[in-house]
């Protein structure tokens, strides 16, 4: 017995029509997408396919050693970077020293600053930023008081 499609069934792809020689490059596709992190969907538009066949290869046992594999990838060289930034610490400071005791240099003041300040920051060792989240529920009431403080102190006009 054959079937016959009356509409075209856009599940079943070919590879080659993604552009791919072989059906590994979609698996290896997918599971660097997955390890960064994007969703299936995400995934499925971007490479032209289902998110069950995403979902598909994800849960496979090659797809998910593929993308614990990329996942420790991205973890050591995130590790190395952080190793480099590190060893660069005493420089940024030498630097810092260098700008505030000899403020003539080739080099703007102001550019090194930011340059010794950002990779210090990157480390860890930047300005404390303190954020703080609230919520709640205001009714209308409230709003329309809030606006009326607002405009009565000359914030809103």
């Amino acid at each position: 017995m054959n079937f016959v499609y009356r509409h075209k069934d856009k599940r079943r792809r070919n590879p080659k029509a993604l552009g791919l020689t072989d059906i590994n490059d979609l698996h290896k596709a997918i599971s660097r997408m997955a390890a960064l992190g994007l969703k299936n969907v995400d995934i499925a538009r971007e490479l032209n396919i289902s998110p069950q066949t995403v979902s598909n290869v994800k849960n496979s046992p090659l797809g998910a050693i593929q993308i614990e594999n990329l996942h420790n990838i991205y973890d050591n060289s995130s590790f190395d970077v952080m190793s480099r930034i590190r060893d660069l610490l005493p420089k940024c400071v030498d630097t810092l020293q260098e700008i505030l005791e000899n403020p003539d240099q080739k080099i703007s003041p102001t550019t090194r600053l930011k340059a010794s300040l950002s990779t210090l920051a990157i480390a860890g060792h930047g300005p404390i930023n303190k954020n703080v989240v609230m919520s709640g529920v205001l009714s209308k009431e409230k709003i329309d008081e809030l606006k009326q403080r607002a405009i009565d102190v000359g914030l809103v006009s």
